[in-house]
């Protein structure tokens, strides 16, 4: 209808189109059948006809763009560009075992990470002067990814996101969820970091951020807390479970040196094992962790009596 009533006030004389309008309308058209209009009216339509094209053909980008509003996209990055950040606490020896020696394999049969490490821009909290200026990004999650292609030589594939120290926390604990190669202990120091760059006021505040039960982050912490010498009575820290923080922090606070005695008499004693097979060092290692958390409990209930 309102194509009728411009077509109507044009033959009138009523408006008039622009040359440009015209010479566009008047262009040969690619669509099979199509002729070039030969009186004004004509051109005034097929001027309102390409409009709507036009408006559809947006239309249609528009909905497209809207499928990917919001993504962000990977891109290769050099290694040697990135850092890790102090919010991850990954233990050396977390780039050393078996399931890394996998990961990396993985990542050179492919010849890239499939999965993408996220990264942000580096942040002005980052406390090395020299590292600020030779890095431009700081690690979200991904490290030991990132630390496979790093020693492949490859490009990592990262998603580049503007997190503020809140938001890569975040980030990076729910990435770290049910991650078999992440230790309690490392995830502790993490939250102990976080705490003490003060992100939350209160363990309770960042329990409810995390959605987790307040115990289970104050006996994370505990175990953050932890003497060096007593951690070194375990075999290995990725076997100190989460619910030991607690316990073992209160032993150390009621007997401090009984508990340190026992744990340099445990670390002492233990014998140095051949290469062993992964599968049995592994089981080894996590009956031995029990073995000496009981040994260091029962301490504090010998100071007792």
């Amino acid at each position: 209808m309102e194509e009728r009533k411009l077509i109507r006030a044009f033959a009138n004389g009523e408006i008039a189109l622009s040359r440009d309008a015209v010479d566009e309308a008047s262009k040969p058209q690619a669509r099979a059948g199509s002729r070039r209009p030969k009186t004004a009216p004509g051109v005034l339509l097929q001027f309102l006809e390409n409009r709507e094209e036009t408006k559809q053909a947006l239309s249609a980008l528009q909905r497209e763009h809207a499928q990917f509003e919001g993504a962000e996209p990977a891109r290769k990055l050099d290694p040697s560009l990135i850092a890790g950040t102090a919010f991850g606490c990954r233990m050396a020896d977390s780039f050393f075992d078996a399931t890394y020696q996998t990961l990396k394999e993985s990542i050179a049969s492919t010849g890239g990470n499939v999965q993408h490490i996220k990264v942000r821009p580096i942040s002005p909290r980052l406390e090395n002067a020299a590292l600020k200026q030779e890095v431009s990004y700081e690690i979200v999650f991904g490290h030991r990814r990132h630390r496979a292609c790093q020693e492949l030589r490859l490009p990592v594939a990262a998603v580049i996101s503007h997190l503020d120290d809140k938001g890569l926390f975040l980030e990076l604990d729910a990435s770290n969820r049910g991650a078999d190669s992440l230790s309690a202990y490392e995830r502790s120091l993490g939250l102990l970091h976080a705490l003490n760059v003060r992100l939350f006021p209160t363990p309770r505040s960042m329990a409810h951020a995390l959605g987790l039960d307040e115990t289970e982050v104050n006996s994370l912490l505990a175990l953050a807390t932890l003497p060096w010498d007593v951690l070194c009575a375990f075999p290995s820290l990725r076997f100190i479970l989460p619910a030991w923080g607690g316990p073992l922090q209160a032993a150390c606070l009621h007997e401090p040196q009984r508990v340190v005695t026992a744990a340099t008499r445990l670390r002492e004693s233990r014998v140095s094992q051949p290469t062993r097979d992964p599968a049995v060092a592994f089981a080894a290692d996590r009956t031995e962790s029990h073995r000496v958390f009981h040994a260091l409990i029962s301490t504090m209930k010998e100071g007792e009596v």
